[in-house]
C-alpha cells in the first residue's frame, strides 16, 4: 500500500457552519488545487463538483430525490455508499435497488429512441 503525498491544501472540509461565501471559496479551492474535499450534506443540493471523481457518502439518502442529487453531483464519476452492517444496511440496499432499477430504465429508453 502506497500512502499519498498530500499538502495541506491538498484536503479542503466545507461544513454548515461555514458562511455560504466561505463555503463556496472552499469549493473553489478545491477546484483549483485539491485532492480531496470533504463535506457534510450542505452541498447535498444544488451543488456539481465535476472535477471529483468519487464520492463516499457515510449516511444513507431519505429519499429517491436527493439520492439522484448525491449521484449527480460528480457527474459520471464513482459513487460508493457506505453502512454498518445491519445498522443501515437495508437503506443502503434499498439505495442500490432504486438505482439499479433508474438505470436499467435509463438503458431501456436509450435502446427505444
Amino acid at each position: 500500500m502506497q500512502k499519498l503525498a498530500l499538502k495541506p491544501r491538498d484536503i479542503v472540509l466545507i461544513t454548515g457552519q461555514d458562511e455560504a461565501e466561505e463555503q463556496y471559496s472552499k469549493l473553489d479551492s478545491f477546484k483549483r488545487v485539491g485532492r480531496i474535499l470533504v463535506t457534510t450534506p450542505v452541498f447535498d443540493k444544488g451543488t456539481d463538483i465535476p472535477q471529483a471523481n468519487t464520492i463516499i457518502v457515510y449516511t444513507p439518502p431519505p429519499n429517491t430525490e436527493k439520492l439522484f442529487q448525491v449521484v449527480g453531483r460528480i457527474r459520471g464519476g464513482e459513487v460508493l455508499f457506505l453502512a454498518y452492517k445491519g445498522y443501515e444496511e437495508d437503506a443502503m440496499n434499498q439505495v442500490a435497488d432504486q438505482l439499479r432499477r433508474a438505470f436499467a430504465l435509463a438503458e431501456v429508453e436509450k435502446n427505444w429512441n
